[in-house]
């Protein structure tokens, strides 16, 4: 836990110990409350990608910072994705790809040079 010395202004770690409360009682100490770090805030990369098995489409959702995913299955144009203590949603384009996907199997908006092995089209 940490203290400051009221007399110097001083901070410092210090083991839990009973007379601690007397000293803060006095006058003579504060506790100084540690204020955790901030949690890292990422982008969710968003990708329209397909079952290895069934071939079923689906969207998948990544954050680096935090390194939760999501794969989801018959979305909306709402769909969304939450991580980092926000929430973010599906970007407009990648949801069109979805849905161009679910009209023809083979749209031409994916091309082989945005297609990798895994059948995944991604977006940065």
């Amino acid at each position: 836990m940490k203290i400051k010395v009221l007399a110097t202004g001083d901070t410092m770690q210090v083991a839990p110990h009973p007379l601690l409360k007397v000293l803060e009682l006095s006058k003579i100490i504060e506790f100084v409350s540690e204020v955790p770090e901030p949690r890292p805030r990422g982008s969710a990369v968003w990708t329209v990608a397909f079952t290895a098995t069934s071939f079923e489409n689906y969207l998948h959702a990544a954050c680096s910072a935090c390194g939760q995913s999501s794969r989801i299955f018959n979305p909306t144009e709402r769909a969304s994705f939450a991580h980092c203590g926000k929430v973010e949603r599906v970007p407009a384009d990648v949801y069109q790809e979805y849905d161009d996907r679910l009209k023809n199997p083979e749209s031409a908006s994916v091309t082989a040079s945005r297609r990798n092995t895994s059948g995944t089209v991604s977006y940065i």
